[in-house]
C-alpha cells in the first residue's frame, strides 16, 4: 500500500485530524496486494457479523460480546473487509467497536498480517476520537495501547505512520487527569527507548510522533519532546536532522507560535544540553541557531540566563569564555555577575548542592571558573540582590522532593546567615532561625512581588511548569517563614486565590493556604476566614479527596484553637451546609448566625461584599439572594420606614458598587446582582439613599504643597493607573505603565518600607497614605516600591501646538490628548514640572482615561502660573469647542464629547474657586478670633491674585455660549445654570409685565430649556410671568405638571389639522400610556403603523407591544415581537411583552433564560454615575424591581408564589410617591396572572385592579379609575362597590355616592367580599359576623352621612358603632367611633354648665372617648400620634376633675366620676401593659410634664407606665426622666426620684435592653451632672478654645457609657410602617447597634454669642463623632417640643405622594434638656446665618449698612401710599444678590440647581408651618441656609403665637419672604416650587388638622413649658390663653385670614400670605433690626 493510498485510505475511515507528521513528499514504496474482498451485502453489520461469526446480525452488542471470533480462518482480504466494515460502524458504536477490534488483535493471527494490521490502526483512530473509557484507552495496560506502541517500531512503514498519528488520540487532555498523566508519561517513556536504540528506519517515524507530543501534551512532556528533536537536530545523518528541522517548523506552525517562542519557556533544560554541546557537536548548535534565524553570539546571549550557572557548576570554563566573548567586557566573572539573574542562578545552584560546607564549595567553584573570584566573600555576592537570589534558592527548593527539602531548607538558612553577617565577621551558623526569620520577614515583600510577577504579572512565566515551580516555592516560603509571612499577607492572598482559579494549580494552592491558615497570627485569622469559607465553598468539587480532608482538619482546628475569633466572626461565615463532609461546621455556624438580627445579618453582608475579592463577593451575592428573600418583611419595613434605617442604605450602596466593580466582567455576580437589588425593590429616593461620595482631589495650592501633589498622585494611581495597567494587553504599554507608576511612587516619598507590617499605632505619613490605599490596589503597586524599570529614549519637550487646534473633522480622542500632551509640558511649579513631564508619555498611546482624568488639573496650573499668552491659548481652544457648529452626525458626537471636557475643566475651576474662597475667609476668621497671625504657609496676596485670575477666566468664557452648548449636549441644569447668568447680564432676571422682543426671545429660550428638565413647578412658575407662550408651550406645561387630559385634548385637536405628524402622534400616545388608557393606546398605535410609510416605527411597535400585554390581546403581542428588529435586553416593555409571550406558552425555560439575559444586560450597562444614588439608579432598579415580581409570578413553587402575594402590596408602597410606577408595576402583575390563569385566582387579579382604581382616584385620573373598578367587578371583587361609590363621591356626586353605598350595603354583598380570611370572618356572640370590607363600607357611609349633616347625633352614635363592631380589629374603627365622642364632647364642653348632660359631668364621655381610642393604638399605627396624646390628656384631666369637690347634692355625680376614672385606669393599665412599650415612648415627654399630677391612682398608672418604657428603652429614655430630676418644683423632683427608685429595685425590674438598669441610673446621672457643669462653666471672653477636662472639669472616665449619643437619629423611635397586629409587636424601634457614648474628644471649641455656648465633641460606639452644643441659660424645653410637633409635619409630608416627591421637610435636630435652664442641642454642620451670607455679599460688592439712614428713611414711611420710598430709597441701595452665593457655593451645574430647589420648597414648608404657629422675629439670624443642601433651617422659637405683633413695631409679615429671597429662587420668583411647596404644604397641615391641634393642645397645656408669656398689653387678635392660642391657629388652618370671616382655599390662603410677605408696605413697617432690605 502506497503513502498516497494509505493516506486516502485513512481519510474514506473518517480520519480529519490531517497530522503534519503524514510528510507531504510523496515518495514511491512497494504496494501491497489489495485483493478482491467478499461480496458484500451493503449493511456493513451484517457483512461483518457473517465474516466473524458466520450467522447475520443486526445487533452490535452480540456480536461485540461473542467468545469466540472466525478472525483467524478468513483470508487476508477477508480481513481487510472486516476492518474497513468496522470503520463504517465505528461512528455507531464506538465502544463496541473498540471492544471487538480489542478481542480481534489479542487474536495470534492478528500478528501475521500486514494490511489488516494497518487498517486496524485506522479503526482504532476514528474510534477512539469519540470515546472516554478508560479502559480501552489505557496506554499501558490497554490491549489497543499496546497495539499502538507496539505497531511504533513494526517492520512495516505505513504501519508505523498510522500509528504515530493515532498516538495523539491517547493524550490529549479532555480524559481524566489520572490516566492522561500516566499515558503522557507512558508514551514519553517508550518513544524514549526506541530513540535510544538509534534505528535510523524507525527515526521518520519517531520525530513527527515527538513533534505531536510537544503539540498535545503539558510543558513536562513538550520539554522532553523539544529537547529531543534538538538533539535529532545534530543528528550525524543529514536527513533525519533535515526531517527534525521540518518537524519543529511544524510544531510551531500547529502552536501558532514563532520557533523561538516554542524553545523559550524551556531554555533552563534545552539550551544547557544544546550549549553542553557547543565544542563536542557543533552541528547541533548551529542547526538550532539557522532555525531560530539567530547567530551563534545572539542565541548565547539569549539563553545565557539559563546555561550559565549549569555551566560553572560544570567547570565548563572554556564554553564560559566562549559566552563571555559575546559581551564587550569579554570576562568569565562579568558574565557570572552581571545581569543579576546570572549571579542569583549560580548562587541558588551552589549553595544547594550535596556537600558539607556550600559557602567554601561555592567560593571554590567559582574561582575554578575564573580567578577573578579568588578571595570573594560570598556573603558579599548574595547581598547584590538579596530577593532575586532567595527567589532562586526558593524555586530550587520546590523542585526538591520531599526527601531533599532539608537539605535545601538548611542552604535557605545558610544563605539567611550569609546576609546577617557584617564584614569581616566568622560564619556562625548556629543562630540560623532567628536569621532565617529575620531577613525572611524584611524581605518577604520583595520575594512576594517576584513570585506574584511570575504568577499573574506582565512577565508571567510561560509555562505552567514554571508556575507551578512558583507556586510550590511560596508554599516553601511559608513554610520556613511562618508567622512572619504575615507581612505579605494581603499579596499572598492575591497570588494564591489567583492561582486557585487554573486547575493545575489549584492544588498546589490550596494546601499552601491552608498552611498559611496554620501559621498566621490570631489577628491574621480573622481576615482570612470569610475568603477561606468562600473559597472552599467555590472550589470543593474541583479538590482531590486528600484536600476535602485537610480542610476538614484545617476548620475544626480553627475552631478548637481559635474559637473566639471563630464566634466574633460568624455572621460573615459564608455558608458550608451544601458540602456533606462540612455540614456540620455550616450547621453550627448558621445556628449561631440565626441568633442574630436581620439587621446584624444585612450588616455582614454590607462587610463581605465590600470585600474586595471577588471570591468573597461572589459567594456573599449568592447567600444574599435567599436570605433577602426570606427576610422581605424587614427589608420592606426598612424601604418604608419614617426613620432612615441606615443597614439598607449601606447595602444598597454595596451592591451599587459591586456593579460597577465586579459585575461588568462576571456575569454570574452580574446576575446575582441584579436578583438581589429586584428583592430589595425601588425604593423611594426620599426614605432610602446611598450616596457614593467620590474622592476629588482639590489642589488650591496648584501642586505648590508637597502634600497636595502627593494625594494628587495617589489619586490618580488608584483612580486611573491600576486600572489602565491591569487592562493592557501590550507589554511595551505595560512597560511604560509600571515605569511611570515606579516614578510616581517615588515622587510619593514611598519604599518597600511602607508596605511592611507594623503594630504601632502611630504610623509614619508616608505608610499612613499607604494604608489608605484599597487592598487590590496596594497588591499591583507593591512591585513598583522596589522595582528598577528603565526608559532610556527620553522624550525632549515637543513642538508648540498651535490654538485653537480644535476642529470638528478631527477624532475626540487625537484632540483630547494633543490638547493635554501639549498642557503638561507648560507645566507650571516645581512638583508639576516633576509629574507632568513624566506621565506625559502615557497620554499619545494609552488610555483616553488618562488624558481626561489629567486635563481639568493640567489647564488650572497653566492658566494660574502661565503667561498671557497661554491662557489666551487655553481660551481660544475652549471657544472653538463651544463656538462650532458641526454639520454631520458624528462632527456632532465629537464635538459633545469635546464639549464635556471643557465642561470638566470650567467645573474644576469653579470648584477650586470656591474651595479657596472658603478656605481664606476661614483663615481670616480664625485669625481675628483667637487674635494670632495666620499660618506662615498662608499668603494672602498670592491667595487674592489667584483668585482673581480664575474669575476673570471664567468670566471671559460667555454664558450664552456654554448654555447653548450644553443644550447641545443634554445638560440641561448646565444650560438653565448659564442661560440665567446671561439673562442677569443683561436684565433683572424675574421678567416682568413688559418685555422687549430680545427679552422675550431670551425667556421663550429659557423655557425651553426647563421644558426639558424634570421640574414642573418651576416650568409652571415661569410661564405665569411669560404671556407670549404658544399653545404649544403651554401644552408642554399641561404634560410636565401631569394634566394629561388637557395635554391629550389638544394633542387630538391638533392631530385632527396635522394627521401625519409624527411628534404629535407620539405626544399623544404618551398621554394615553401616563394615563393608563391602553386599549385606545392599542387602537392608535395601530392606526399610526398601517402602512410601510410610518417613518418613527420603530417608536411606535414597543408602545404597541406594551399596550398589547397590558390589555392581554396576546395574537398583536407575538406579530409585534416578530416586528422588532433591536431585541436589545435593556428595553423593559418589549422584553417583558417577551417573558408575557413565554409564560403564556408555559415555556419555563425561555422565560427563565430571557429573564437572565435581561437582568444581566440591565446590570451590565450600570456606570459609576448612574449608579452615584438610589436616585440615580432608580429606572434600574425599577426594571430590576419588575424582574423580579415577573420571576416571583412565574415561579412553579407555590410558596414563592404566595409569598410574593403576601408581601405584594408593601413592595408597591415602598416606592413612595412614584405613581407611574405602582400603575405599571400592576399592569405587568396582571397581565401575568392573565395568562396564568390555572394559577391565580379571578379575584386575586380583581385585587389589583383595584388597587389600580385607588391609585388613580387619588391621582385625580378617574377616568381610569372607573375602568379599572369595572374591571374588578368583573373579576368578582364586590369591594369593587365601595371604590364605585368613592369615587363618585370624588366628584362631587354625593348624593349619588351615598345611594350607591347604601344599597350596596343592603344587598349584603360586602359580608361575602374577596378579601375575607377565616380569622377576618368569624362571627361572634354579641355583635355582627365580622368583615374588613363591610367595616369600611358601614364607616364610609357613617363619615359620609356625617359630613353632609343628613343624620341625628344618635343615628350617627349607632353608625359609627356599627362599624367598629362589624370588625373589631381594625384601628379606623375605634378610631373614629372615640372622634365622634370626642366631638360629642366638645359640643357639651361648649355649652353652659347648666345645659351640660349628666354623662359629661360625670366623665362617662370622657370616658367613651378614651375606651375607643385606645382600643384603636393596638391594630394600628396611622392615628398614634393623635391617639395616645390625645387619650392621656382626656385621662389626666379626668384625674384632676375627680379630685375637685362637688356640693354634697351631686354627690351621685361625684360617684359616677370617681368610678369612670376607675374604669379607665383599669383600661389605661390594660392596654400599657399589653402593647410594646415602644408604643407610648413618643408620649414620655407628655407623661413627664405631667409627672407631678396630684391623683395617687393616676400617678401611680402613670408611673407604671413610665417605668415599663425606661425599663425596655433605657440607653434612650433616660435622657428625658434625668433634667426633671434636677427639677425647681419639688413635686416634680421628688416624683422623678421615686420613678428612679421604682427602676432600680431589681426585684421588681429585669435589666432592661439587656442594661443593669440600677448601675446606668447611677452612671447617667453623673454623666447628667458633669455635662450640666460643663455647660454652665463660665469661659474668658477671648478664648474660642478649651480643655473638657481642665477648664470644664469634665471627668473624660465618665465614659464609655450605654447611654446613646443624643441625636435626632437615636432618640427617635422607629414605628412600624403596616399597622397589623404582628408587625407592631415584633417592631424593633431601635436600631439593634444603638450609637452609645464612647468617649469625649478634650477639644471643646467655645461660640462667640452671647451665652458663649460650647461644642462637645462625643466619640460613638460606631466610631464616628458627633457634635453637641451644650447652651447654658436657656430653657430648652419648648424647643423640644416644638422638634417634636415639626417631626409630627415631616412625617405628614414624607407620606403625601406629592409632597414626598419634592422632597419636602422641616430641618429638625435633637434638643436635650439638661435641666430647666440649660441642655444641649444636636450640632448642625455646614449651616450660616442669612444675614451673614449677606453683608459679606454687599461687603464685596462696598455695600455698607447705615441703619440710622435706613431708619429714618423707614420711619417716613406711613403708609401704603408711601411703600415706594422702601422701594425706590431702600431697596435701590441693595440690589438681589443671595443668587450669587448659590452660583458661588454650588458652581457644579446639577449640584446648584437641586440646592436651589430645596430652598425654595424648605422656605416654603417653614413659611407656612411658620405662619400657622405664629412663629415670628425671622430676622437674618433666625434663618439659616444649609451648605450642603441649600435647604433653609430655622433656629430661635421664642417668639410664637403672634408674639411678634406686640412688639414696640408690630411685625406685619406672615414669614420672611424679601426681595433677595424671592430673587434667589430663579426666575420665577415665588411662583414656582415656592407657591407650589407651599400649598402642598397648607393643604396637608389641614388635612392632618386634627393631630396637629391635638398635638399642640398638649404643649399648651404643658406645665413645664412657658409656650404663653403675659403679654405687656393685650392686643386685639394676639392670643393670651392656650384656649385662645388653639382658636387662632385653628382659624388659620380653616382658611380664615385676620379680620376675614369667609374662609379661603388653599390657593386663595398662600396668595394672600404671599401679598403680605412680599408687600412693600409690610416690610416697610418691620423694625430696623429685622432688615427688611436684605
Amino acid at each position: 500500500m502506497a503513502d498516497g493510498e494509505l493516506q486516502r485510505l485513512l481519510e474514506e475511515l473518517g480520519d480529519v485530524t490531517q497530522s503534519h507528521a503524514s510528510t507531504s513528499r510523496r515518495r514511491k514504496r512497494r504496494k501491497l496486494n489489495n485483493g478482491e474482498a467478499s461480496k458484500a451485502s451493503g449493511n456493513p453489520l451484517v457483512d461483518v457479523s457473517k465474516l466473524l461469526a458466520g450467522a447475520e446480525t443486526e445487533d452490535v452488542d452480540a456480536l461485540c460480546s461473542r467468545d469466540s471470533l472466525k478472525y483467524g480462518e478468513l483470508t487476508e482480504d477477508e480481513q481487510c473487509q472486516v476492518w474497513k466494515n468496522l470503520a463504517e460502524l465505528a461512528p455507531k458504536g464506538p465502544v463496541c467497536i473498540l471492544q471487538l477490534a480489542a478481542k480481534i488483535i489479542k487474536l495470534p493471527s492478528f500478528k501475521d498480517t500486514l494490511q489488516p494490521r494497518v487498517l486496524s490502526v485506522a479503526v482504532i483512530q476514528v474510534c477512539i476520537r469519540q470515546i472516554k473509557e478508560p479502559g480501552l484507552l489505557d496506554l499501558a495496560e490497554g490491549p489497543i495501547g499496546q497495539h499502538i506502541l507496539a505497531s511504533l517500531h513494526s517492520s512495516l512503514r505505513e504501519l508505523r505512520i498510522a500509528a504515530g498519528q493515532c498516538l495523539p488520540m491517547f493524550l490529549h487532555s479532555d480524559l481524566s487527569q489520572e490516566l492522561l498523566q500516566r499515558n503522557r508519561h507512558t508514551a514519553v517513556e517508550y518513544l524514549r527507548t526506541l530513540s535510544d536504540r538509534e534505528e535510523t528506519s524507525e527515526h521518520e517515524t519517531l520525530i513527527p510522533a515527538w513533534g505531536q507530543i510537544a503539540v498535545v501534551c503539558g510543558d513536562r512532556e513538550r520539554n522532553l519532546a523539544l529537547l529531543r528533536l534538538s538533539e535529532y537536530l545534530g543528528h550525524p545523518n543529514s536527513l533525519v536532522a533535515a526531517t527534525a528541522f521540518e518537524e519543529v517548523e511544524r510544531v510551531a506552525a500547529a502552536m501558532m507560535q514563532s520557533r523561538e517562542a516554542i524553545f523559550k519557556p524551556y531554555w533552563s533544560s534545552v539550551a544547557v544540553s544544546i550549549v553542553q554541546d557547543l565544542f563536542n557537536r557543533p552541528q547541533r548548535v548551529q542547526q538550532v541557531c539557522d532555525l531560530l534565524n539567530m547567530d551563534l553570539d545572539r542565541f548565547l546571549m539569549v539563553t545565557q540566563q539559563d546555561t550559565v550557572p549549569a555551566l560553572v557548576l560544570a567547570g565548563k570554563k572554556d564554553i564560559l569564555r566562549r559566552i563571555a566573548r559575546t559581551r564587550e567586557s569579554g570576562s568569565v566573572k562579568e558574565l557570572c555577575m552581571h545581569p543579576k539573574q546570572n549571579l542569583a542562578g549560580i548562587l541558588a545552584l551552589l549553595l544547594t548542592q550535596p556537600v558539607d560546607d556550600p559557602e567554601e564549595f561555592t567560593v571554590q567553584t567559582l574561582a575554578a571558573v575564573s580567578s577573578d573570584f579568588e578571595g570573594c566573600d560570598i556573603a558579599d555576592l548574595v547581598r547584590i540582590d538579596l530577593v532575586l537570589v532567595a527567589c532562586e534558592l526558593l524555586k530550587r527548593s520546590a523542585d526538591a522532593s520531599e526527601s531533599r527539602k532539608s537539605r535545601l531548607y538548611r542552604a535557605i538558612q545558610v544563605f539567611a546567615c550569609m546576609t546577617d553577617r557584617r564584614p569581616g565577621q566568622s560564619k556562625n551558623h548556629g543562630k540560623g532561625n532567628k536569621a532565617l526569620y529575620g531577613f525572611l520577614e524584611a524581605h518577604v515583600l520583595g520575594i512576594m512581588a517576584h513570585f506574584s510577577q511570575l504568577l499573574d504579572g506582565p512577565q508571567a512565566a510561560e509555562t505552567t511548569a514554571e508556575r507551578l515551580r512558583a507556586l510550590k516555592a511560596i508554599s516553601d516560603l511559608i513554610h520556613l517563614a511562618k508567622k512572619h509571612v504575615s507581612t505579605a499577607l494581603p499579596q499572598l492572598r492575591a497570588s494564591l486565590q489567583s492561582a486557585m482559579e487554573h486547575a493545575y494549580l489549584r492544588d498546589v494552592a490550596f494546601s499552601a493556604w491552608l498552611d498559611l491558615l496554620a501559621v498566621i497570627e490570631v489577628d491574621d485569622i480573622a481576615t482570612m476566614l470569610n475568603q477561606t469559607f468562600a473559597l472552599v465553598a467555590k472550589h470543593w468539587s474541583r479538590l482531590p479527596g486528600s484536600i476535602h480532608a485537610a480542610i476538614h482538619d484545617c476548620i475544626g482546628g480553627l475552631i478548637n484553637t481559635h474559637n473566639q475569633v471563630m464566634h466574633d466572626s460568624v455572621e460573615q461565615l459564608p455558608s458550608l451546609r451544601a458540602i456533606p463532609l462540612l455540614s456540620k461546621f455550616g450547621a453550627e455556624i448558621e445556628r449561631l448566625q440565626d441568633l442574630g438580627s436581620a439587621e446584624s445579618r444585612c450588616r455582614a453582608f454590607v462587610s463581605r461584599l465590600r470585600e474586595e475579592s471577588s471570591v468573597v463577593v461572589h459567594q456573599a451575592l449568592q447567600e444574599l439572594v435567599p436570605f433577602l428573600t426570606d427576610n422581605q418583611e424587614f427589608i420592606l419595613d426598612a424601604a418604608a420606614s419614617e426613620q432612615p434605617v441606615q443597614v439598607l442604605s449601606d447595602l444598597f450602596r454595596a451592591l451599587l458598587d459591586v456593579t460597577t466593580r465586579h459585575a461588568q466582567a462576571e456575569v454570574d455576580v452580574a446576575e446575582l446582582c441584579g436578583k438581589a437589588l429586584g428583592i430589595i425593590g425601588c425604593p423611594d429616593p426620599n426614605r432610602v439613599e446611598a450616596i457614593n461620595r467620590r474622592k476629588q482631589v482639590m489642589l488650591l495650592s496648584n501642586f505648590g504643597k508637597a502634600t497636595e501633589a502627593v494625594d494628587w498622585v495617589l489619586t490618580f494611581l488608584e483612580q486611573v493607573l491600576v486600572k489602565a495597567f491591569r487592562s493592557v494587553t501590550n507589554s511595551r504599554a505595560q512597560g511604560f505603565l509600571a515605569f511611570v507608576m515606579q516614578e510616581l511612587l517615588k515622587f510619593c516619598g514611598f519604599t518597600s518600607e511602607v508596605a511592611a507590617r507594623t503594630r504601632s499605632s502611630q504610623l509614619p505619613a508616608a505608610q499612613q497614605r499607604w494604608l489608605a490605599l484599597p487592598e487590590n490596589v496596594r497588591i499591583t503597586l507593591t512591585p513598583f516600591l522596589s522595582s528598577a524599570y528603565m526608559v532610556f529614549n527620553q522624550i525632549e519637550n515637543p513642538v508648540k501646538r498651535l490654538y485653537p487646534s480644535f476642529s470638528p473633522v478631527n477624532d475626540y480622542g487625537s484632540w483630547l490628548r494633543s490638547l493635554v500632551y501639549d498642557l503638561m509640558w507648560r507645566a507650571k511649579g516645581d512638583n508639576a514640572k516633576m509629574i507632568f513631564p513624566l506621565i506625559a508619555r502615557l497620554v499619545r498611546n494609552n488610555d483616553l482615561a488618562i488624558a481626561s482624568f489629567i486635563l481639568p488639573y493640567a489647564a488650572l496650573n497653566v492658566v494660574l502660573g502661565g503667561t498671557v499668552a497661554d491662557i489666551s491659548d487655553i481660551r481660544a481652544e475652549i471657544l472653538a469647542v463651544l463656538k462650532c457648529q458641526p454639520v454631520a452626525g458624528t462632527q456632532a458626537e465629537y464635538v459633545k464629547q469635546s464639549a464635556e471636557s471643557v465642561f470638566s475643566i470650567l467645573d474644576y475651576m469653579a470648584n477650586w474657586l470656591q474651595e479657596k474662597k472658603k478656605i481664606l475667609a476661614q483663615t481670616r476668621a480664625e485669625a481675628y478670633k483667637t487674635g494670632h497671625p495666620s499660618p506662615t504657609d498662608f499668603d494672602e496676596a498670592t491667595d487674592i491674585a489667584q483668585i482673581e485670575e480664575i474669575e476673570r477666566f471664567l468670566a471671559s468664557v460667555p454664558a450664552e455660549s456654554l448654555a447653548t452648548r450644553a443644550v447641545d449636549c443634554g445638560s440641561y441644569a448646565r444650560a438653565l445654570f448659564h442661560w440665567e447668568q446671561f439673562i442677569r447680564q443683561q436684565r433683572a432676571l424675574i421678567p416682568s409685565t413688559r418685555l422687549s422682543q430680545e427679552d422675550e426671545e431670551a425667556y421663550e429660550r429659557l423655557h425651553s430649556i426647563y421644558a426639558c428638565i424634570d421640574e414642573p413647578d418651576g416650568l409652571e412658575g415661569l410661564g405665569t410671568h411669560l404671556t407670549f407662550l404658544t399653545e404649544d408651550q403651554q401644552t408642554m406645561q399641561h404634560v410636565k405638571a401631569g394634566r394629561w387630559t388637557a395635554a391629550s385634548v389638544w394633542y387630538e385637536t391638533r392631530l385632527a389639522e396635522m394627521p401625519d405628524n409624527t411628534r404629535l402622534q407620539m405626544s399623544l400616545l404618551h398621554c394615553f400610556r401616563e394615563t393608563g388608557q391602553y386599549a385606545p393606546l392599542l387602537r392608535y398605535t395601530q392606526a399610526f403603523t398601517e402602512g410601510s410609510k410610518a417613518p418613527h416605527r420603530h417608536e411606535l411597535v414597543p408602545l404597541t407591544v406594551e399596550s398589547s400585554w397590558m390589555v392581554g390581546d396576546l395574537m398583536r403581542l407575538r406579530a409585534c415581537l416578530e416586528d422588532i428588529s433591536d431585541k436589545d435586553p435593556r428595553q423593559l416593555s418589549t422584553g417583558i411583552g417577551r417573558l408575557v409571550a413565554a409564560a403564556s406558552a408555559a415555556d419555563d425555560e425561555s422565560l427563565l433564560g430571557h429573564l437572565r439575559l435581561m437582568r444581566t444586560a440591565i446590570v451590565q450597562s450600570m456606570t459609576e454615575s448612574s449608579t452615584n444614588s438610589v436616585q440615580a439608579s432608580h429606572t434600574d432598579l425599577f426594571k430590576l424591581h419588575t424582574l423580579y415580581e415577573i420571576e416571583a409570578i412565574s415561579s412553579c413553587d407555590e410558596q414563592i408564589r404566595n409569598r410574593f402575594l403576601e408581601h405584594g402590596d408593601r413592595r408597591l408602597a415602598a416606592l413612595g410617591s412614584y405613581n407611574a410606577e405602582k400603575q405599571y408595576l400592576l399592569g405587568v402583575r396582571r397581565a401575568l396572572m392573565r395568562v396564568r390563569d390555572n394559577t391565580f385566582t379571578r379575584p386575586e387579579t380583581g385585587a389589583l385592579w383595584l388597587t389600580t382604581a385607588r391609585l388613580a382616584r387619588k391621582a385625580g385620573n378617574t377616568r381610569t379609575a372607573y375602568n379599572a373598578v369595572i374591571q374588578a367587578s368583573s373579576c368578582g371583587d364586590q369591594a369593587a362597590k365601595l371604590e364605585e361609590a368613592r369615587l363618585l363621591w370624588h366628584d362631587n356626586h354625593q348624593r349619588q355616592a351615598i345611594q350607591a353605598l347604601e344599597a350596596s350595603i343592603n344587598t349584603g354583598i360586602f359580608e361575602s367580599a374577596a378579601d375575607e380570611t377565616p380569622e377576618n370572618s368569624v362571627a361572634t356572640s354579641n355583635g355582627p359576623p365580622q368583615s374588613l370590607t363591610a367595616g369600611k363600607a358601614y364607616l364610609q357611609l357613617a363619615k359620609w352621612l356625617d359630613a353632609s349633616g343628613q343624620s341625628q347625633a344618635k343615628d350617627m352614635t349607632e353608625r359609627y358603632q356599627y362599624a367598629a363592631k362589624t370588625f373589631q380589629k381594625w384601628e379606623k374603627g375605634h378610631y373614629y367611633l372615640g372622634k365622634h365622642y370626642q366631638k360629642l364632647l366638645e359640643v357639651e364642653r361648649g355649652l353652659a354648665k347648666s345645659k351640660q348632660s349628666p354623662n359629661f359631668q360625670s366623665g362617662e364621655m370622657t370616658k367613651s372617648v378614651i375606651e375607643n381610642l385606645m382600643r384603636s393604638i393596638p391594630f394600628g399605627n396611622k392615628y398614634w400620634h393623635e391617639t395616645i396624646p390625645k387619650v392621656l390628656t382626656l385621662w389626666l384631666d379626668l384625674g384632676m376633675e375627680a379630685l375637685s369637690k362637688l356640693p354634697a347634692k351631686d354627690q351621685e355625680l361625684s360617684d359616677r366620676r370617681t368610678k369612670a376614672l376607675q374604669a379607665v385606669n383599669r383600661q389605661f393599665q390594660k392596654y400599657y401593659e399589653r402593647i410594646p412599650p415602644y408604643v407610648f415612648y413618643t408620649a414620655l415627654p407628655q407623661m413627664l410634664s405631667r409627672i407631678s399630677h396630684p391623683h395617687q391612682e393616676v400617678w401611680k398608672q402613670l408611673c407604671n407606665c413610665m417605668t415599663r418604657i425606661i425599663n425596655a428603652h433605657p440607653s434612650q429614655a433616660m435622657w428625658y426622666v434625668l433634667p426633671v430630676v434636677k427639677a425647681t418644683d419639688r413635686t416634680r423632683a421628688a416624683r422623678a426620684e421615686e420613678l428612679l427608685n421604682k427602676l432600680k429595685d431589681s426585684r421588681k425590674q429585669g435589666k432592661g435592653d439587656g442594661l443593669d438598669i440600677k448601675a446606668l441610673i447611677v452612671h447617667s446621672q453623673k454623666l447628667s451632672d458633669a455635662l450640666l457643669q460643663a455647660c454652665e462653666q463660665p469661659v474668658e471672653s477671648r478664648r474660642t478654645r478649651v480643655s473638657l477636662s481642665r477648664d470644664l472639669m469634665f471627668n473624660t472616665k465618665l465614659a464609655p457609657i450605654p447611654l446613646v449619643v443624643p441625636l435626632e437619629a437615636t432618640l427617635s423611635a422607629n414605628l412600624p410602617t403596616v399597622g397589623d397586629v404582628n408587625t407592631i409587636r415584633r417592631q424593633k424601634a431601635f436600631a439593634q447597634e444603638k450609637i452609645t457614648i464612647q468617649g469625649f474628644s478634650d477639644d471643646v471649641l467655645v461660640l462667640s454669642s452671647l451665652q458663649r455656648p460650647k461644642k462637645v465633641t462625643v466619640r460613638g460606639s460606631d466610631g464616628k463623632m458627633y457634635g453637641l452644643l451644650c447652651k447654658p441659660k436657656d430653657d430648652l424645653r419648648k424647643d423640644q417640643r416644638l422638634m417634636d410637633f415639626n417631626g409630627i409635619i415631616n412625617r405628614a409630608l414624607k407620606r403625601d405622594p406629592e409632597s414626598s416627591k419634592r422632597r419636602l421637610y422641616i430641618k429638625t435636630y435633637a434638643v436635650t434638656p439638661l435641666s430647666e435652664e440649660s441642655g444641649t442641642l444636636e450640632w448642625v454642620e455646614g449651616i450660616k446665618p442669612l444675614r451673614d451670607i449677606l453683608l459679606n455679599l454687599y461687603s464685596r460688592k462696598g455695600v455698607r449698612v447705615d441703619y440710622n439712614k435706613i431708619r429714618e428713611r423707614l420711619d417716613s414711611v406711613k403708609g401704603p401710599e408711601n411703600a415706594h420710598i422702601f422701594t425706590d430709597d431702600v431697596l435701590s441701595q441693595f440690589p438681589a444678590v443671595l443668587h450669587e452665593w448659590f452660583t458661588e457655593t454650588y458652581p457644579d451645574p446639577e449640584t446648584w440647581f437641586t440646592a436651589r430647589l430645596r430652598y425654595a420648597r424648605s422656605a416654603a414648608v417653614m413659611s407656612m408651618t411658620g405662619h400657622m404657629l405664629g412663629l415670628g422675629d425671622r430676622h437674618g439670624e433666625n434663618i439659616l441656609l444649609e451648605e450642603g443642601t441649600g435647604g433653609v433651617f430655622h433656629v430661635d422659637f421664642n417668639c410664637l403665637f403672634d408674639k411678634g405683633k406686640t412688639f414696640d413695631k408690630p411685625e406685619l409679615v406672615p414669614f420672611r419672604l424679601t426681595h433677595n429671597m424671592v430673587d434667589a429662587m430663579g426666575a420665577y420668583g415665588y411662583e414656582g416650587p415656592f407657591r407650589r411647596s407651599s400649598e402642598l404644604t397648607l393643604a396637608l397641615l389641614r388635612q392632618n388638622k386634627d393631630t396637629l391641634m391635638t398635638v399642640l393642645e398638649t404643649f399648651l397645656h404643658d406645665p413645664t413649658t412657658d409656650f404663653v408669656k403675659k403679654k405687656r398689653d393685650a392686643m386685639v387678635g394676639v392670643p393670651n390663653t392656650p384656649q385662645e392660642i388653639l382658636d387662632s391657629v385653628g382659624a388659620k388652618l380653616k382658611g380664615l385670614y385676620t379680620g376675614e370671616n369667609v374662609p379661603l382655599g388653599v390657593e386663595g390662603y398662600v396668595d394672600v400670605l404671599i401679598q403680605e410677605a412680599t408687600s412693600s408696605a409690610n416690610l416697610a413697617g418691620m423694625y430696623i433690626g429685622w432688615c427688611a432690605f436684605l
